[in-house]
């Protein structure tokens, strides 16, 4: 994995800051890079989750058994960070590091890092609004895979 050092131009204009997207309520940030160079996304959804591997009813405590398996974190951004990402996806690109600070619940925010971290995918939707006075619904999608997780709370 190449890990993203020095990206051109794009990424440091894109590091200034990460405008609100259509309409949206924004849910988190995340951050990714490391300490010369970020990149930080407005997020209006977030997806991150793990799961153990359980042996309930098996007598096997071999290789695997408890293992945890980070499940791939899926983002929706602003239509603007598709052709960087994108262009990242092409070139194998990845990052150290991603920081994810939600905006809260009733307990408040919650903040995860995930290290060396690669854009899987990235897709740019679009879609018309379900009324006729909604606003389209455009975002860039994007499922990250990473090394390790996490909370930072």
């Amino acid at each position: 994995m190449k890990v993203l050092i020095g990206m051109a131009v794009g990424v440091t204009a894109l590091a200034l800051s990460a405008p609100a997207f259509g309409q949206s309520v924004s849910v988190g940030t995340l951050t990714c890079g490391d300490a010369a160079q970020q990149v930080q996304m407005s997020l209006s959804y977030y997806d991150i989750g793990s799961q153990a591997n359980t042996n309930t009813g098996s007598q096997s405590s071999g290789a695997g058994a408890g293992k945890v398996v980070f499940e791939p974190l899926e983002i929706h951004t602003d239509p603007g960070e598709f052709p960087l990402l994108l262009q990242m996806v092409e070139m194998g690109y990845g990052f150290k590091s991603c920081t994810l600070v939600t905006s809260g619940s009733k307990r408040g925010g919650a903040s995860f890092e995930f290290d060396l971290v690669t854009v899987k995918s990235v897709n740019a939707i679009g879609g018309v609004p379900p009324r006729e006075d909604a606003a389209p619904s455009e975002y860039t999608d994007v499922v990250f895979e990473y090394g390790a997780m996490k909370s930072l709370n």
